[in-house]
């Protein structure tokens, strides 16, 4: 049988019925470019995304899905651990690893016992041997509970027992395999070059064009994250899920909360103990800084002190004075769009005593509003500066370092699917802005998804860089966040077209989120950073 697929509206193609696509792209002399510059690294189909191995089974259009998007870069990254555990295996045999989480260019990962230095060295060979052999990484789809292939070692396999409601995928080469939620590439080969580098208790994985940069500060907090879901009694995904399911997730709720709690009252006493006056606090899109800004004043009444809350957004140029980006966008993430003159000069001020007054900006009118309010730092008291620009150094200029207590506020770390398929936080982050885009602003997701490679640009030129500047971090996901959020955000991803260039992102988000349960909002607590993004904070945070 044959079929008709029209390619990108450029052309159409006549395939074999069961084919898979990527030997018929390859059939076409303009589409064999991309495929071998590994440009293209899976495929659209209507409202599914689907791997390049996959088979044509009748007539339709297709879209490419290519490496430089967000989809195609996981898709590539996705791929490039399948080769280190494929490697991991052929080395050390069924131990057990685990992909962790994004740590500064790459992802740690963890094995039952650290890695040697020269065992790490012959991990690398090997990987690199693989991509060399250029083994063909091959797909089929597999139900909840079904049985794996004989003689075949899976990694991921615990999804097929956990997660009732999902599409798994196998992919596999020769005796390896693994489950998962992303497509793979269809060979080893398509990988490109990988770095180890050995980080006790683990590894990192880096791709060899980046350099990698190690963050101490950020690695602890991580590493807290983990004793935290110890307390918690969970592991990934499905552990939180069962508790959803037996009605047992407002306990996991009431400890998650007092996690946090605990940790901004710890941060309110080293600010004591150093006797700090100015606490800077910053962080990217949707981390929470304001909400966590707010819990933080608290613990530091608490302590005796007497903290003043103010925002950079609120010292904002006029609109027509705000820098434009490449685009011809209004670029707010710059520091040129806050009137940095002032701003340093109300903190100095405030400082040494004097009286300034109040900041209020009009996002509406693009304009900021006069006050009548006057603004004096009182008896022991503490200013707490938030916004994405506070650890940049030029946000305090004038101000002694030994009066400045830095913290970076992100949702750093997520429970993942299983012990190979991690969750990403910039997602979490994304969702968390979807919703709250929905409730404030009225926009819809697909305007949200429109503008997020802007802000992910913003912040890793304005917020990232001065990450390793702080003095402590705060996590602020917490465990059982997407549960609650999916409600709220699969309705808004399921209205967004397959037609639009956003589509593969709300695909990648949906698919993500069919793993969780849900959760009533109800549950969560009026001081959670959570309520920040689906109304009903205690604080004044919109």
């Amino acid at each position: 049988m044959t079929h008709y697929l029209s390619v990108e509206g450029l052309f159409k193609l006549e395939v074999t019925h069961g084919q898979p696509f990527w030997e018929a792209i390859k059939a076409k002399q303009d589409y064999l470019t991309l495929l071998e510059k590994e440009e293209a690294v899976a495929i659209h189909v209507g409202e599914n995304i689907l791997p390049l191995q996959a088979p044509v089974l009748s007539d339709g259009a297709l879209r490419l899905v290519r490496r430089g998007t967000v989809l195609g870069q996981r898709v590539a990254e996705r791929s490039s651990m399948f080769v280190v555990g494929m490697a991991a295996y052929r080395l050390f045999g069924k131990k057990y690893m685990e992909v962790k989480y994004s740590y500064g260019s790459g992802i740690f990962c963890s094995m039952d016992e650290p890695l040697k230095d020269e065992e790490i060295k012959a991990l690398k060979q090997e990987v690199q041997k693989l991509i060399e052999e250029d083994i063909p990484i091959k797909w089929s789809v597999v139900n909840y509970g079904s049985e794996l292939p004989s003689g075949m070692f899976v990694r991921g396999a615990k999804s097929l027992t956990k997660y009732r409601n999902v599409k798994h995928q196998l992919f596999y080469g020769q005796d390896y395999g693994e489950v998962s939620w992303l497509p793979l590439l269809p060979s080893t080969g398509m990988v490109k070059g990988i770095n180890l580098i050995n980080y006790a208790p683990g590894f990192v994985v880096v791709p060899e064009d980046r350099q990698f940069d190690e963050i101490p500060k950020l690695f602890q907090a991580f590493f807290e994250y983990d004793q935290w879901l110890k307390v918690l009694g969970i592991s990934d995904v499905g552990d939180i899920n069962a508790l959803a399911q037996g009605h047992e997730i407002t306990e996991l709720i009431k400890v998650a909360e007092a996690l946090h709690e605990k940790r901004v009252s710890y941060i309110a006493d080293e600010i004591k103990k150093k006797e700090a006056k100015l606490i800077l606090v910053a962080g990217p899109s949707s981390s929470g800084k304001t909400s966590f800004s707010h819990r933080l004043a608290v613990q530091l009444r608490v302590n005796g002190l007497r903290p003043i809350n103010m925002g950079t957004d609120d010292y904002f140029l006029p609109r027509e004075l705000t820098p434009r980006d490449e685009a011809g966008n209004y670029d707010f993430d710059s520091l040129k769009a806050v009137d940095l003159e002032t701003l340093v000069q109300d903190i100095n001020r405030l400082l040494n005593g004097e009286e300034i007054e109040v900041k209020k900006y009009d996002f509406v009118r693009g304009a900021r509003i006069i006050q009548e309010k006057k603004l004096k730092f009182p008896e022991n008291g503490v200013l707490i500066l938030e916004g994405i620009h506070a650890l940049n150094p030029r946000t305090t200029q004038g101000v002694p370092a030994h009066v400045k207590y830095k913290v970076y506020v992100s949702a750093l770390a997520h429970l993942n699917l299983d012990e190979v398929n991690r969750t990403y936080t910039t997602d979490a982050r994304l969702i968390r802005r979807m919703v709250r885009d929905s409730f404030y602003r009225a926009y819809l997701a697909e305007e949200t998804l429109r503008q997020w490679p802007s802000v992910r640009r913003g912040e890793d030129k304005y917020i990232f860089p001065y990450q390793q500047e702080a003095d402590t971090f705060f996590n602020s996901a917490l465990p059982y966040e997407l549960l609650v959020l999916k409600p709220f955000a699969d309705p808004l991803l399921s209205q967004i077209p397959e037609t639009v260039k956003e589509y593969p992102d709300a695909w990648r988000l949906r698919t993500l989120l069919s793993y969780f349960e849900t959760c009533p909002s109800a549950y969560v607590p009026s001081t959670s950073i959570l309520r920040e993004f689906i109304g009903g904070s205690a604080f004044d945070v919109y």
